[in-house]
């Protein structure tokens, strides 16, 4: 296994507050791993949007509820673990947000949005919550 150059931990509460914090720690994520603006935006939205998910929709911005965010990084890749205590979803009966019914819905994108930018993309469902986990290779 290649050494850890980045490691990140920390549960927030289930508040859309908490969203604004994850951009300070990406920031030293970037400068850490020295990433391209293309790839850091994916990693900014993708985050994003995975922290939204479990704060709305798996937490339903429960306040006894947390969401953990976990980020691990060598030189080569980076792995975002994004968790609630949600009941979760059907990974795979999610609708596609490019078909002409779905356009204008003002929400269902998220996953869509993860899956575009990572390059790795599992959600793993247990009796305690959600775990999205995304990978991204560094390009050096």
């Amino acid at each position: 296994m290649m050494k850890l150059v980045f490691s990140f931990r920390k549960e927030f509460d289930s508040d859309k507050k908490s969203i604004k914090f994850i951009e300070a720690v990406l920031q030293d994520l970037k400068k850490a791993l020295s990433i391209d603006e293309e790839t850091y935006y994916g990693i900014v939205i993708s985050t994003s949007e995975g922290m939204n998910n479990a704060i709305y929709h798996g937490n339903k911005c429960n306040p006894e509820k947390k969401a953990c965010l976990s980020i691990e990084a060598t030189k080569k890749e980076i792995i975002f673990i994004i968790e609630d205590e949600g009941l979760g979803f059907s990974f795979d009966d999610l609708p596609d947000p490019r078909i002409p019914e779905n356009l204008y819905k003002d929400h269902g994108r998220g996953v869509f949005i993860i899956r575009n930018f990572m390059d790795t993309v599992d959600f793993i469902h247990s009796g305690r919550g959600t775990k999205l986990i995304m990978k991204k290779k560094i390009k050096n």
